[in-house]
């Protein structure tokens, strides 16, 4: 499947990386009507469908409540803090799938600094960041291979939170990889 070329990366790596010692990835970002018609995007949509469904055009983060998702979205999601006027992004909650891959340890860390380790994350902080200047969520993907060189993709979705002067303060979302 083709699609346009909105925000799109390639990263390169020889440092060890995060577990899986992601060595090469290219990343894309799927237009909403695109991400419809891909099955592995279901859980994004679904978080996607919820964020529609809060009030204003940037949802307030007080409308943001992890306890009424469904327990399925849960493991896959994460929540992050704008830092830096939209430059950087701290990690806040990881949801035990983001646990596995990249440990604990990264609650509280940089985005930038998990991009030091991991190629994936050096796309996710450039898609983050889109979506904190346009304030509209994004759907990308991430093709990465494995140590084994087994092709894997990470289907994602951010999404933007507003504080009570409606700047976006936090983003959202949830990664799944097949």
């Amino acid at each position: 499947m083709k699609w346009p070329k909105l925000h799109s990366f390639k990263t390169y790596s020889e440092l060890e990386t995060a577990p899986e010692t992601r060595l090469y990835s290219r990343s894309y970002e799927v237009p909403y009507q695109n991400a419809l018609a891909v099955a592995s995007f279901g859980i994004a949509l679904e978080l996607h469908e919820v964020w529609q469904h809060m009030p204003g055009s940037v949802p307030h983060l007080d409308a943001f409540k992890p306890n009424t998702f469904s327990p399925a979205i849960l493991p896959t999601m994460f929540v992050m803090n704008v830092e830096d006027s939209g430059r950087d992004f701290r990690w806040r909650l990881l949801g035990t799938t983001h646990c596995t891959c990249f440990g604990k340890g990264i609650t509280s860390e940089l985005l930038s600094e998990t991009a030091t380790r991991d190629t994936n994350a050096r796309s996710s902080l450039s898609f983050a960041q889109a979506c904190y200047t346009e304030q509209t969520p994004i759907f990308f993907c991430i093709e990465h291979r494995d140590e084994t060189h087994v092709r894997n993709t990470t289907y994602t979705v951010f999404m933007p939170l507003a504080d009570d002067d409606r700047a976006i303060t936090r983003l959202f979302g949830c990664s799944i990889t097949n």
